[in-house]
């Protein structure tokens, strides 16, 4: 039987590592701390960090993208958080259910604004998420389309609805809304790469950690709301 290749966290994180060594960079411990060491070294690099990111958001154009300040599929907002290429809003409670999306620009400008110190580190993580971010969303794509033309493939996941999702999003790239087999437990996340820069990724989580066991259907079902408020082609 030929083998489909599923989008599961475990593939982003063994992507994201040989990348990451390519570039001559330490791995992250997991697939998020990749997303988002770049805000991290940044907020450490001063002393208030959560006070500087707060004030970064003011001026950063990734937040015209996201969707607004008001409570989103019965979450409320939580908050911004920026770094000079990064935007995140986060929806809920904390340690209840929230909803958190990140927005990363792996090709920003202002890089070259940052200390020459962190100059290559910027630059390296950027292009590590770009790639992971490519690569995840073009496996879903082949996923999607070449699964059922394999005997056996659909049963094996638990059936069409386990299925990556694709949507289309208003800058003409794919969307990836992916949930893994049935049996996997596969954490429910969002995926893209738009205009080949922008890396958007959304993850929900609730007291038990990651929120996983959805299908397809249920993983639209909460995060639709959320990405039919962004504003993606704004992004400049």
């Amino acid at each position: 039987m030929s083998k489909v290749l599923l989008v599961t966290p475990l593939h982003t994180l063994v992507i994201a590592t040989t990348l990451i060594l390519m570039t001559g960079c330490s791995a992250p411990a997991n697939q998020n701390a990749q997303k988002t060491d770049i805000q991290t070294v940044a907020d450490s690099s001063h002393g208030n960090g959560h006070a500087k990111s707060e004030e970064a958001c003011s001026n950063n154009l990734l937040t015209k993208a996201l969707p607004p300040k008001t409570t989103i599929n019965d979450l409320p907002f939580e908050r911004w958080d920026c770094t000079f290429n990064t935007a995140r809003a986060e929806y809920g409670t904390k340690g209840g259910k929230e909803v958190e999306i990140t927005l990363t620009d792996t090709r920003s400008p202002n890089i070259n604004s940052q200390p020459d110190s962190l100059h290559d580190f910027y630059t390296h993580m950027g292009e590590t998420v770009r790639q992971s971010a490519q690569f995840i969303v073009q496996t879903s794509v082949d996923t999607r389309k070449n699964t059922p033309a394999v005997p056996g493939a659909l049963e094996a996941i638990g059936g069409p609805d386990y299925l990556p999702i694709i949507e289309s999003t208003l800058t003409g790239d794919p969307l990836v809304i992916q949930v893994g087999a049935k049996d996997d437990h596969t954490p429910a996340e969002v995926e893209a790469l738009l205009r080949d820069r922008y890396a958007l990724s959304i993850s929900g989580s609730d007291k038990s950690g990651q929120i996983s066991g959805l299908s397809g259907s249920q993983a639209q079902t909460l995060y639709d709301p959320f990405l039919k408020q962004m504003h993606l082609d704004s992004l400049p």
